[in-house]
Order: C-alpha cells, then structure tokens, then sequence
C-alpha cells in the first residue's frame, strides 16, 4: 500500500469499481456526525512552522513574520468533498503555556503534531514527548505527525499511512542537525509501530506551498475515515471488527440468503448506498477485478462473501476509505464500529415497576436464529455454532457477567436451547436497549427495531388487578451467607451439588431458565431426576431439552408461550446499599429468603433481611409477595424455627416456609411458589410491625369516623322527630 505525493483520493485513478467509489455524503464520527466543525489542534516543538502551515494553507501565501499564535480559525477547502469545515487551532510552545495547551488537546478532534526537517531533535521529541503526553492526557483522536519546512532537504518527501506508506524522500542534509536521509516511511516507521493512533506521516513545505493543504485534508480524513478501525498496517488485512461488520452487511443484502450477492442484488447495495445504479458493464468489470486477484471471490452467479471483503480491502489499499466508512454508516455503523445509539435506543423508556421483554416478532426471529445455526440439530449450540452465531457482531454479548453462566448449559458445556431463550430474555430484562442492538447484529429487520421489545404492564397496576401478564418473572434471593441461596440458582440451572460452600463475590448474581408451572409435571419428574446430580433441572419443561422434540417443534410458539424465571441473588453485604437505591425493588415481582434450616441463627438474619427488604418496599411503594425458604432440609431442623416460622408467618400475612434440598434436587415445588406468588401480585405481600400498626390506627379512625357519623345520625332523626311532633301540637292547638 503506498502513495506518491501529493495523492489522495480523489475523483479518477479508478480501478474498474467507479461507482463503488463515488461518494455519498455521509459524514463521520465526532464533529462530522453532528455538522459541526473538526477540531483540529495543531502543536509540535518551538520553530517546527506551526504557524506557517496554517497561515500558508488559509492564505495561499508564506508568511515573512507571522504572529506567535495564531486565534482559532474556521478553514472549508472546495477539496473537502464532505463539506464539513475545520476548526484550526495552533497552539504556543512556551512553558507557561502547557496547561492551555492541554486543555486544547482535550477538545481536539484532530491532533497535527509538527517536526522540523532540519532539526532531528524536533523528529524525536514527537516519540518521546508529544505522543506520550496525548496517551497520558488520554486523547483518544487521530493523529497526523507533519514534517514542516522540507525546502530545507533538497528533495520532496512522501506521504506515510493512511492507506499506506509512501515513497521515500532523500536529499541532502544530516549535518549540522538535520534530519537524516533516509526515505520518510523509514523514519517514521518506528513512531508508526508503536504509536497505532498515528493515521499519516507527510512532510510539506509552507514556503513552496508542497503539501500543505493536504496536511488538513488528512486531518480532516482521520476523523471522518480512520484507517485504525478498518486495516491492520503491520499485517495489511482488515481487523476483525470491520470483517464482522461487513459480513453483517453482506448478509442483509443477501435477501435470497443464498451466500452470494446476485447481481440484482449487488446493484441493489450500490442503490442503498451511493443512490447510483450500476450498469451492466461496470458490474462485469467489478466481478473481473474481483476474480483476477481473488479465485473464490465470485461465483457462478454473483460475489462470494471472500470477494466483497476482499473488494473493500482493495478500497481501503488504494486509499478509498471513505467508500468502505460510506458503506459502514448507511447500515447504521459508528466510527467504533458498533450500531449508533439513536438506532438501538428504546422508543420510550420504561417506568421503574415495567419491566421489558422480547415480542412474539423479536422471539421468532431468536428461534429462527437458533435452529439455523445449530448445524448438528442437537437442540444446543457449541462452542463453534455460538461464534458462527454472532459473527456478524463485535463479539458475543454473554461472554461477561452478568451473563457468564446464568443459562443451563448441556453436560458437554453447548448452550441448550432453554438456556439460549433465558439469556435473551435476560439482556432485555436488564439491558434493553443491548438487546436491540444484538438482534440488529444478527439480521432483525431495522424498520422492526421499534417493535422488537415490549413494555410489561406496572406492577402497581398488577396489584390492583390482582393478576400479571408478564412472561419474565424476576425473583428477588436474599439471606445470610451459607444459607444455600447458590446451591439454588445451580438447581435451576440443572447443575450438580457442590458439597462446598461457593461465595458469590459479585454484589448480585443471575440465574435464569424456563420453568414449568405444572405441579403435576414436577411431581413426576422430580423423583427421576433425583437418582443423578447431572440430570437437567426438572423444572425445565422437557420439550426444551430434547433434541428431537425441538427439531419438530415451533420453537417460536415454544418461547412464547413459556415462563420464565430469573433468580437474582443478593449478597448480604451488598444489601443495604442496593436498597438504598430508590428504584432497585420496583422491577422485581417476588422475593425469596432463604435460611438454613438447621440453624436459628441462619433463620434470625433472614427475618431479619425480610423486615428490613419488606419495610424499604413499603416506603417505595414496591410491594411484593415474600416467600420463605427452608433450605438444606436433608439435615435436622432446628426445633425452635418451626414454632417460630409459624408465628412470623401469622404476623407477616406470608405463607409457610417452603422446605427444599438441592442436595436431594427436592427443589421442584419452590419455582411453582415463586410463580404462583409472582402471578398474584396482591397476595402474600409482608407486613411488617410499621405497617400493621398503620393499619390499626386507619381501622381506629375508621371506626371513630363510623361512630360519630352514627351518633350524628341519630341526633339528627332525634330533632326531627321532635320537631314534627312539636309541630303537629302546635297545629292541633291552633285549631
């Protein structure tokens, strides 16, 4: 990749793809997303013609005594096909003048650092001082590193990076300071290596008008079309972030889906993104120019998904950048190569007691997804099927916590089927909008974005109706350490007992899976599935494990009508300061607090945390029914909680304790609780000492109101019964 100097692109010097190139308008990232000006900050040591340039590119002139620092200046070139105008700022080289200095470097958009031709010592302090200080100020722009007054070395230089490095400068110089005579791309190259936000390295001269405009106009470039997200220049080939971009292009224009782009199809993009058809030349010629350099690049009926990635490599070689970056922001790209916030973001935000989930469109298009990529039809996706999955995204969205190991996985580590729904119906829980944006990233149809997910109805609204609609239930898990509450998120997830007591380091952990609500079912299959610590969950409804049953099956009408459950554990250190936050219990539907029931003191700090979560809901008005969970019921009880559960459940209004084991997986009859309790918003809510008291003084009140009223009644009949008799006396004796 490399350039003579002076080139840049521009209109001619085409390669057979004409109207690949032709450019669209659309501006970049920064200052050029939102029509302002690019800031561009110009600094570099003192004498390296800072000033100079600036003056020489705004005026067309070499200035014989210019200023010490020139105001900030607006500069739009008719070069500047993107119609977007610089803001040049230049800065002073004085000591006293660092800290302004670094102000300006915080704002810049752009950075231009300076050395002079004649001064080696100008070439060194761009390594080892202003590079660094913009890593150290955490500057994170572009950067163009300017060789200034060139007519010092005899011999024109050349443009380096950018889409490649150039041809070299000699000439004479190397006493008295100067910079030695070696080619620029050999000079910078060390700077290149080790600093990748350096887009170009070029020299100019101000007082022979070389290169100067093009100093600005690769400043300009940087920001609008960087090279560093796209190419790799040590190993010349696209990064993996704009592979899988493109990829995901390819495959929205592949509507057949036959992995290749038809020539309809390809004229079809061409259309989307530069408004121009191709003719049917122009598309033989770039099919040919794809096949000459790349054999599998096209096929009998169009390009392959190698040839359009090799056609944007070729772009971006020959220092087309802005084709591949117009490409990139038509399907909705940032210059981080991620979708922009305005297309992910929700159409509205929801309430804190609403809770989000995916619609019956956004669960269709996840099954589909899921039965398309999972090649072996074992009703789970493997480590290589969840790659190929989200290959057409920056990376997979559940390869951290929260998500890392929520879901039920099969015992060879795939993810199932029930643990792929239960992840997607997490990230909608809890990150809508990331939601969104992954169902983008795997083909979901933009225009439909705004319908993907759907807003449940409040759970104020639930209490007084007395019922929910919600297919996602959140359940709060609360008690002290050791008390068993991981042993109940892995009995969700079907996984084995751990006879070693796990802490949970994180201030919450997630567990999530489908359930079946079917007393019945969970009956008959808990006493199969306690005869091995590695069969699946039996809560799980069993069409969701079988391989064979979900190759048969409608796996959209499957998640749709499937409920699922989302334990969300609380450390006990960390709950105080969760409850403190204002909204942290409006989402959550039901609360379990586990104990362990062999020991009082396990069960004092879980009534304890009862009271403490039951009160904090009551002053937020997040109400929400409790249920009490006796856990590691294979050992003895303590003898003094039976009598003790019994008369906080009295006092409370909750329902008694629900014992479970994870060792025995007799843990089957709690997810039906946890829903049935879910499912009746206004039942089994905790009262606590506060509250009751409350509700004594509003009956109190009530009932002095009452009695009054009826005292008041009856003076009232009183007098008017005898007011009629005095007056029907008073008649009688008047007659």
């Amino acid at each position: 990749m490399s350039a003579k100097e002076g080139d840049r692109p521009r209109p001619g010097d085409r390669i057979g793809t004409e109207r690949f190139e032709r450019e669209s308008g659309a501006s970049g990232s920064g200052a050029g997303e939102d029509g302002g000006a690019i800031r561009v900050v110009v600094v570099g040591n003192q004498g390296t013609g800072k000033t100079s340039l600036i003056i020489s590119c705004l005026t067309e002139a070499f200035p014989e005594e210019p200023v010490p620092v020139l105001p900030p200046t607006r500069y739009l070139a008719d070069s500047f096909s993107d119609k977007i105008p610089l803001l040049i700022v230049d800065t002073s080289s004085r000591r006293e003048e660092r800290g302004a200095v670094e102000a300006e470097l915080r704002a810049a958009d752009a950075v231009v650092i300076t050395f002079a031709c004649d001064d080696q010592a100008s070439l060194n302090s761009v390594s080892s001082y202003w590079l660094p200080l913009l890593r150290q100020l955490q500057v994170p722009v572009p950067v163009v590193v300017v060789g200034c007054k060139l007519d010092l070395r005899g011999v024109p230089g050349a443009v380096a990076g950018g889409g490649g490095a150039a041809a070299g400068a000699g000439g004479a110089g190397g006493a008295g300071g100067m910079v030695a005579q070696q080619p620029l791309d050999v000079l910078v190259a060390p700077i290149m290596d080790e600093f990748k936000e350096v887009e170009t390295c070029l020299e100019c001269s101000a007082l022979r008008r070389i290169q100067v405009a093009e100093v600005f106009f690769f400043a300009q470039r940087a920001v609008l079309h960087p090279t560093g997200p796209l190419f790799d220049r040590q190993t010349q080939a696209l990064r993996p972030a704009c592979v899988r971009a493109l990829m995901r292009i390819f495959m929205l224009c592949d509507v057949d889906g036959d992995g290749v782009l038809s020539d309809n199809e390809l004229n079809a993009f061409q259309v989307e993104c530069f408004s121009v058809p191709l003719q049917p030349a122009e598309l033989v010629g770039v099919k040919r120019v794809v096949a000459e350099k790349m054999v599998d690049g096209v096929a009998a009926n169009g390009l392959t998904l190698t040839g359009f990635l090799f056609l944007h490599a070729l772009f971006i070689e020959r220092g087309r950048l802005e084709t591949t970056w117009t490409v990139l922001r038509k399907f909705g790209y940032s210059s981080t190569l991620h979708l922009r916030a305005e297309i992910t973001q929700l159409p509205s935000k929801p309430l804190p007691d609403q809770s989000v989930e995916l619609s019956t469109k956004a669960l269709e298009f996840v099954c589909a997804r899921f039965r398309a990529f999972d090649n072996d039809q074992d009703g789970a996706l493997n480590t290589s099927e969840l790659n190929n999955l989200f290959s057409t995204a920056p990376n997979s969205p559940w390869e951290e916590a929260p998500y890392l190991g929520a879901a039920e996985a099969s015992p060879s580590g795939a993810l199932t089927f029930s643990g792929y729904l239960s992840l997607w119906s997490l990230m909608a829980l809890l990150h809508p909008e990331r939601a969104i944006e992954y169902l983008l990233y795997l083909g979901f149809p933009s225009d439909l974005a705004p319908s993907a997910l759907t807003f449940t109805r409040r759970r104020r609204s639930d209490r007084k109706a007395g019922s929910t609609q919600r297919r996602v239930l959140q359940c709060l898990v609360v008690g002290p350490a050791q008390a068993g509450k991981t042993a109940l998120l892995n009995s969700l997830l079907g996984r084995p007992f751990e006879p070693s007591h796990i802490k949970c380091s994180e201030d919450e952990r997630f567990a999530v899976n489908l359930i079946s609500t079917d007393p019945q079912a969970h009956s008959s299959s808990s006493s199969s599935s306690s005869s091995s610590s590695t069969t699946t969950a039996s809560s799980l409804s069993s069409s969701t494990r079988d391989s064979s049953s979900i190759a048969s099956q409608d796996l959209g009408t499957v998640a749709s009508s499937s409920t699922v459950l989302v334990l969300r554990e609380v450390h006990p250190d960390a709950l105080p300061r969760l409850l403190a936050e204002p909204n942290w219990l409006a989402a959550c539907d039901v609360a379990a607090f586990v104990y362990d029931s062999s020991s009082q003191g396990s069960w004092e700090k879980a009534v304890g945390m009862l009271q403490e979560v039951a009160g904090r809901a009551e002053a937020t008005e997040s109400e929400m029914p409790a249920v009490l969970v006796a856990a590691k019921n294979d050992l003895e009880p303590h003898p003094a909680i039976f009598t003790q559960s019994a008369q906080l459940c009295t006092e409370m209004g909750v329902a008694a304790p629900v014992p479970v084991s994870s060792l025995l997986h007799d843990v089957n009859e709690l997810w039906v609780r946890l829903a049935d309790a879910a499912r009746k918003p206004h039942v089994g809510i905790p009262e606590t000492s506060a509250s009751r008291s409350s509700k004594a003084l509003r009956r109190r009140l009530l009932y002095r109101s009452v009695s009054v009223a009826l005292v008041g009644t009856a003076v009232a009949v009183v007098l008017v019964v005898g007011f009629r008799i005095y007056a029907a006396r008073r008649s009688s004796s008047s007659a």
